[in-house]
């Protein structure tokens, strides 16, 4: 009767470790995506600002961005995206 229980008590200690490192590992792969994610998204941001920089002064305004708001104007699309 002792070894059953035991047992019992052993094999739910090993089960509620399982079940604990299991949710571990599912919320840091999820932080991991979300790091990745945002790696993608500051990456596009970046490009994004090197397209725009490369326009001239009346192209940018034509588009109605002055090149003085160039990082701003690539900032909030950052932050539109990640909304």
């Amino acid at each position: 009767m002792q070894t059953h229980a035991n047992s019992w008590v052993v094999g739910t200690s090993i089960s509620w470790a399982a079940g604990q490192a299991r949710d571990q590992v599912k919320r840091f792969a999820t932080r991991i995506v979300e790091l990745i994610d945002a790696h993608a998204d500051a990456s596009a941001a970046a490009a994004l600002y090197e397209e725009l920089a490369k326009l001239s002064n009346a192209e940018l305004n034509r588009r109605g961005i002055s090149r003085g708001d160039l990082q701003r104007c690539v900032f909030e699309t950052l932050t539109k995206a990640m909304r």
